[in-house]
């Protein structure tokens, strides 16, 4: 796994409280959760398979990656949530399999250090990070029947020296967060 993660946050996760607005420059300490909005493929086992993450646009990458210990994927860097709801994972993933396909990364918003740091067998998922730079979606939001949406024609990045969660798009930002980890080994615990 890779050092140098583009890893998104959204601002209601910094204003539940959990983490404090996030700048340039800081040491930040958290955990990474992984989201697939579709189901993830298994791949077929070969020797010459090593875990891999290319960045296909921010903080989405395509993964490929040995289900070790779920919820965990390749180098135990991440936490898993599929749909928006905790749940076992698809009936495909066994202990060992290969699994590959896109998936979201973001900072985890409370489910590892909560919740799953404190199951016997799960691995320490909290590192320290580096944060290199900072952006924020700039696409409006525009109304879709009842549901209020980004424009996804408009989809766009702007770089900010530090978030503002309450302020920034009204307490609507979504960031990327491009960030170093800095710290070797995981805890439980930030």
């Amino acid at each position: 796994m890779t050092d140098l993660l583009t890893i998104g946050v959204d601002a209601w996760i910094i204003q539940d409280g959990n983490y404090p607005d996030f700048a340039r420059d800081d040491r930040a300490a958290f955990a990474v959760e992984f989201y697939a909005s579709a189901a993830l493929n298994q791949a077929e086992p070969k020797s010459s398979l090593l875990p891999s993450l290319v960045n296909t646009e921010p903080a989405h990458y395509e993964a490929l990656g040995e289900s070790s210990t779920w919820p965990m994927t390749g180098g135990r860097l991440m936490s898993a949530r599929f749909s928006s709801a905790r749940r076992s994972p698809p009936i495909n993933v066994r202990l060992g399999n290969w699994m590959s396909g896109e998936i979201y990364v973001g900072v985890d918003p409370y489910f590892y250090f909560e919740r799953l740091a404190y199951q016997p067998d799960a691995p320490g998922l909290i590192y320290d990070w580096r944060v290199e730079k900072i952006e924020m979606q700039t696409a409006p939001f525009i109304k879709r029947g009842r549901m209020i949406i980004r424009d996804a024609a408009q989809l766009g990045w702007k770089e900010i020296a530090q978030t503002d969660a309450w302020a920034d798009d009204y307490g609507n930002a979504k960031y990327v967060l491009h960030c170093r980890r800095v710290s070797r080994a995981g805890r439980r615990t930030r």
